[in-house]
């Protein structure tokens, strides 16, 4: 039985195609053993000419059975004779660990969990380390922002501010939600916000709409509203001066050159129908319940049905118009009229007439002239 030898010698030759290099033993005779196996594990370019080197010898009495199992003078090579430089590797952008999200993007898509079990969401951090945006298995199922709790339930939850539109948000300081349109120069078919359901809903050509929508139903129903809005005040709030359902407002700013044909604060259209669809057995263009409240600890001092406050300016100031071309009834406003004179205007026979009074007999007579 033989033991293994460990000799010390120098490099004076390699050939890298068999991985093989002729040594020198140190402290023997000028003699050159041709051949000597390098270990695979040894990058070629570790053995250089004139660099130390440690053979192990499984057999003494037969150089041949020899290998070079160290070099030295050389910096770690990494094992296997790779490279340290990762971006050296080949195949980085092969695309062979599916479990792996890959942020170039993946053909095909590309799907996210949070964890593996019920209860176990997504989180979304931003770059200081707070969650943005979480995804759940549970309503609601994605929650965006952060800092507030929620009692929320639905699809999406949104804790905080909504900006939807074209252009960075303005308003965003008094808005929770903020909807800017593309309605702007050379815009003529746009809606900010369009909201139907069961039939589609748009704004034919040259209409602009800031909010538009229709809603449906094909059962039966008792009721179907376009729009269903209320305002509410109560509870440990402070004192209110007013609450209002519905407040429209105009802003007829027109260029010095351009002209605004009409301006309406609200407009009932005609209602639209079909020749092979029934009317209504009841139409009424606006209806006005009683206002007095149906409970409460106090009465109210004045109550109105309706309330048109008085016209400052315009050649003819109309308060009220009911009928054709020619109305069946108009009240005129911007000033009291003169002695015996009244606002308002009867239709008789196709033609206006005002009403006012007259002293006949003794007696003071309503009458129109």
């Amino acid at each position: 039985m033989t033991t293994p030898l460990l000799r010390k010698a120098v490099v004076r030759a390699y050939t890298a195609g068999t991985h093989k290099a002729d040594v020198q033993l140190v402290g023997d005779l000028p003699t050159t053993l041709p051949g000597v196996r390098v270990a695979t594990d040894i990058p070629a370019a570790d053995v250089a000419v004139g660099r130390e080197c440690t053979i192990l010898f499984f057999d003494a009495h037969n150089p041949a059975d020899a290998i070079v199992i160290t070099i030295q003078g050389a910096l770690p090579s990494g094992g296997g004779g790779g490279t340290t430089d990762h971006g050296a590797l080949t195949g980085l952008g092969d695309d062979d660990h599916t479990q792996y999200a890959l942020l170039a993007g993946r053909s095909g898509g590309q799907s996210f969990r949070g964890g593996l079990l019920t209860g176990e969401p997504l989180n979304l951090l931003d770059g200081l380390g707070t969650v943005r945006a979480i995804i759940q298995d549970t309503s609601p199922f994605i929650i965006l922002g952060t800092g507030m709790g929620y009692d929320e339930t639905g699809d999406t939850v949104i804790q905080g501010r909504l900006g939807v539109g074209r252009d960075a948000p303005d308003f965003n300081a008094y808005a929770d939600v903020l909807i800017r349109g593309k309605g702007g120069a050379g815009d003529t078919r746009c809606a900010a916000l369009l909201v139907y359901n069961g039939m589609a809903y748009a704004p034919t050509a040259n209409k602009v709409w800031g909010i538009g929508g229709m809603a449906g139903s094909a059962v039966a129903t008792s009721q179907v509203a376009g729009l269903n809005f209320g305002a509410y005040f109560g509870g440990t709030e402070s004192n209110l001066g007013a609450l209002t359902g519905i407040e429209t407002f105009l802003f007829p700013r027109g260029g010095s050159t351009t002209v605004l044909s009409g301006a309406y604060g609200i407009r009932v259209l005609t209602p639209s129908g079909g020749a092979s669809y029934n009317r209504p057995v009841l139409c009424k263009g606006i209806i006005i319940a009683d206002q007095y409240p149906a409970a409460g600890l106090t009465t109210p001092t004045d109550v109105y049905g309706l309330q048109i406050a008085d016209i400052s300016g315009g050649t003819n100031r109309y308060l009220l118009e009911l009928g054709p071309t020619v109305p069946y009834m108009r009240l005129v406003g911007g000033a009291a009229p003169g002695a015996g004179l009244s606002n308002l205007y009867l239709n008789v026979g196709g033609t206006l007439y005002q009403l006012r009074t007259r002293t006949i007999g003794g007696y003071t007579a309503l009458t129109i002239d």
